[in-house]
């Protein structure tokens, strides 16, 4: 973001025949969630729609009071959809994502145990 505003320091604001410039359009922004879920590597499609929608919500510059009432309507509108039974069995698999030099470990030590035999 700083890189953006550096450059529309340097941006004339009006041009050489005393007309105005556009100004620079705003940088592209992309929404990085963190969360202990997230960071554990378990996690279900459902929560991370859950959380994704209270985050957009509490991102979009609403009045607070609108963006509480958002949350909790969505919050509301799940909680039914599951004690109902309509959500689909696939949203609440638990997605378990094993790091790189885990699963590089893990077959390491097979491959050693299968060697001392």
């Amino acid at each position: 973001m700083a890189y953006a505003e550096k450059l529309r320091a340097r941006q004339p604001s009006q041009d050489q025949n005393g007309g105005t410039v556009a100004a620079l359009p705003p940088p592209p922004t992309k929404a990085e969630l963190k969360g202990l879920d997230i960071v554990r590597r378990d996690w279900c499609r459902l929560a991370a729609q859950v959380g994704r929608a209270c985050v957009d919500a509490l991102l979009s510059g609403k009045p607070s009071e609108e963006v509480l009432d958002q949350i909790h309507t969505h919050l509301r509108t799940v909680a039914e959809q599951v004690r109902q039974g309509t959500l689909s069995l696939p949203e609440f698999v638990i997605t378990k994502v094993r790091r790189v030099h885990c699963f590089l470990s893990f077959c390491r030590k097979k491959q050693v145990a299968g060697e001392e035999k």
